[in-house]
C-alpha cells in the first residue's frame, strides 16, 4: 500500500501538467513580414546571435539578438530586437542607461536617452539622425531593446518601434 501511495504521489507530481509562464519570446515569433507591415521596409530573414552586452562593464546581459537588414531595395535600413533576460544591471532610469551607454562608449558626448512610458512600461528612448533606440523594461524578466536606422523622423520611428515592441510583447 505505501509503494502505492508514494508510486501515486511521484506521478502526479512529474506527470501534472505544467504550470509555468511562458517563456521569453524568440526571433522566431518575429518575421521579416510582420517588421515590413510595421516599417514599410523590405527586410531579410534575421541573422541571430547570443548577447553578451556589456562587456564585463555592467553586470551582464544573456540573451538573444535579432538583426533584419534591408533587401536589395534600401540596403542600409536595419532593424535589431534584443531578447535581454536576466542578470541584466537595473536601467528602469534615464541616469542608469546614459551612465553604462557613456562607459561602454568611451564617448562623453552622447546625447541622453530620456525616460518614457510605452504600452504601460517603463522605457528608455533615444534618438539620432542616424538611428534610434528604445529600450523596454517589460517584466523584471524581460528586457527589450529596438534598434532602428533608416528611419528619418523621431515620431516616425518612435510609433514604429512601440509597435514592434507590441508585437513582441503579443507574442511572449
Amino acid at each position: 500500500m505505501r509503494h502505492f501511495l508514494l508510486t501515486l504521489v511521484i506521478f502526479a507530481v512529474v506527470g501534472a501538467p505544467a504550470t509555468a509562464k511562458a517563456g521569453p519570446p524568440t526571433c522566431d515569433s518575429i518575421t521579416p513580414a510582420d517588421l515590413e507591415q510595421i516599417t514599410g521596409l523590405k527586410l531579410t530573414a534575421p541573422s541571430v546571435d547570443r548577447l553578451d552586452v556589456c562587456g564585463g562593464l555592467c553586470e551582464g546581459s544573456d540573451g538573444t539578438s535579432c538583426l533584419f537588414s534591408g533587401s536589395d531595395d534600401n540596403p542600409g535600413a536595419q532593424v535589431m530586437v534584443e531578447i535581454r533576460l536576466p542578470p541584466f544591471l537595473n536601467m528602469y532610469n534615464a541616469a542608469a542607461y546614459n551612465a553604462m551607454r557613456r562607459a561602454t562608449s568611451g564617448n562623453d558626448q552622447l546625447k541622453p536617452g530620456i525616460s518614457v512610458q510605452v504600452l504601460g512600461r517603463p522605457a528608455i528612448w533615444d534618438f539620432s539622425a542616424a538611428s534610434s533606440e528604445l529600450h523596454i523594461f517589460a517584466d523584471p524578466d524581460l528586457h527589450l531593446a529596438i534598434y532602428q536606422s533608416g528611419e528619418d523622423t523621431e515620431g516616425s520611428a518612435f510609433k514604429k518601434a512601440e509597435a514592434i515592441a507590441a508585437l513582441v510583447l503579443a507574442n511572449k
